[in-house]
């Protein structure tokens, strides 16, 4: 799915416009093939070389329906490749992103070069989507590590039943954070044990 008119792309919109192009240009290959056509008629050989399309305005006929339907992937190109530049160049602020992705400019390749090339930026895009999600979970691991540290401390010095109670949290959902049963806890029993904590920790370093 295209980003609307006056949207920016996300990395995770892009990859599922790159398998989009790639599959579509597939298909167009496979309803209109031209290894019986003499070389001059094939387009699929010289997709992006402006040599066989009309130019200048000329509607094409009802028996150019291979053109037509080419010119409309070339123009989702052109618009996919500013989305492209638009996401990692100008938001992210990774020209080496776009500059390592394999399809970063339109050159006159041949329908299977840009397959090829399109299923090998799918790729890419997957792995910079992984990165980033990565990325973004990290700091979110730490801060849950952080707290389970501070609950240990709590319920060493104060038993299960006492944070329990102080917390609103129930036991079991406690134990299993501090067990490693649980990874992701739901945001709002998180916040209450951070409240928790901390109110706990303060107040235990005051009276120290």
């Amino acid at each position: 799915m295209a980003a609307s008119k006056g949207s920016i792309s996300t990395i995770r919109s892009l990859i599922s416009v790159t398998g989009k192009l790639r599959r579509d240009l597939e298909a167009l290959i496979k309803e209109f093939p031209e290894d019986h056509l003499p070389l001059g008629d094939r387009i699929f050989v010289r997709l992006m070389n402006p040599i066989w399309r009309n130019l200048k305005g000329v509607p094409y006929g009802a028996d150019e329906k291979k053109k037509r339907e080419a010119v409309k992937w070339i123009d989702r190109l052109y618009n996919y490749s500013r989305d492209l530049a638009d996401c990692t160049v100008h938001v992210m602020g990774r020209r080496d992103v776009f500059d390592s992705l394999p399809l970063n400019c339109l050159q006159r390749y041949s329908a299977e070069e840009y397959i090829r090339r399109l299923g090998l930026q799918e790729a890419a895009l997957k792995r910079i989507y992984a990165e980033q999600a990565g990325s973004e979970a990290r700091p979110d691991q730490t801060r849950l590590g952080a707290l389970v540290r501070d609950l240990k401390l709590i319920v060493d010095k104060k038993g299960l039943k006492y944070c329990e109670n102080a917390s609103g949290v129930h036991r079991d959902t406690i134990s299993d954070l501090l067990e490693g049963r649980v990874v992701r806890p739901q945001t709002k029993t998180k916040e209450k044990l951070e409240t928790f904590a901390n109110a706990t920790l303060k107040a235990r370093h005051r009276v120290s």
